[in-house]
């Protein structure tokens, strides 16, 4: 069974943090710094955010940050009530990629929650599909993990880039040194269909956007095309699952039982 820990609220909340946040130590006084930013064009989620960090006993709230022409949103704080709710969600910023919290005890509505969070504030929406784009190659595999246990099914291509601005956001400063780009894409429109229905975005653009996926019917059927021979070798384990159909669920498959011949008398298993 799943866990029932942490509201959809919570979980918008660290999705965004994951995504268009940072968690930082201080120099000065080792205490953890935490930020969050949002675009001008985003500040009508602001409530839903402020909301939820008041809950959380943060009463820090958005302040308005400009650069030339660029304007944008952003909360700097050390509160520790906020500091001991990413500790006990195990939130460790994008290096560590999704939480451990969301595989062992996160309730479904926390993990919808981080997904709406992570793909709202991070992610794109094309003609093409839905991306997903960081520079964490834990936080691209682990999402693809995640999202394959829905049976939606992406693929991760990683690029160097030179002297472009990462995720195409103007920050008025160039990268005069090659960066590492992870982009997470959910290319085929059944798979954007099923992502649309399990993961309603509360980003306006965005869900718009998801809105022209129409009419394709999710099989969620992956056709195995191969399998080769290797040299690899791994233990092997027998699991005993609470689960009539002696079934459980992997990313991207399910996997049970065996079935074993039927033997006659005084035969046995040399299998």
């Amino acid at each position: 069974e799943f866990g029932t820990e942490g509201t959809r609220e919570e979980g918008f909340l660290a999705g965004w943090l994951t995504g268009d946040g940072w968690m930082t130590t201080r120099g000065d006084n080792g205490h953890t710094q935490i930020g969050l930013i949002l675009a001008e064009t985003d500040l009508y989620l602001r409530k839903k955010l402020e909301s939820q960090l008041k809950k959380i006993g943060c009463l820090s709230i958005f302040q308005k940050r400009q650069r030339g022409n660029s304007v944008w949103y952003e909360i700097n704080t050390q509160s520790e009530p906020l500091v001991k709710w990413c500790r006990k969600y195990g939130i460790e910023g994008k290096k560590a990629g999704v939480p451990d919290f969301i595989w062992k005890s996160a309730s479904e509505d926390f993990r919808k929650g981080f997904v709406d969070g992570l793909f709202s504030s991070d992610g794109s929406v094309t003609d093409g599909g839905i991306i997903l784009t960081t520079a964490h190659k834990k936080l691209a595999e682990d999402i693809q993990s995640l999202l394959g246990f829905y049976g939606i099914n992406g693929t991760i291509k990683h690029m160097q880039i030179v002297g472009k601005f990462p995720n195409g956001k103007d920050y008025d400063k160039a990268y005069d040194k090659a960066y590492d780009r992870y982009d997470l894409r959910i290319r085929s429109k059944t798979n954007a269909v099923h992502f649309r229905k399990a993961f309603p975005l509360s980003h306006k653009e965005k869900s718009d956007k998801l809105e022209q996926f129409k009419g394709n019917k999710f099989r969620g059927l992956i056709r195995v095309k191969e399998v080769k021979l290797t040299n690899l070798r791994e233990n092997v384990w027998d699991v005993r699952v609470y689960d009539e159909t002696h079934c459980f669920q992997l990313a991207y498959s399910i996997t049970g039982n065996c079935g074993e011949i039927i033997l006659r008398p005084y035969q046995f298993c040399n299998f």
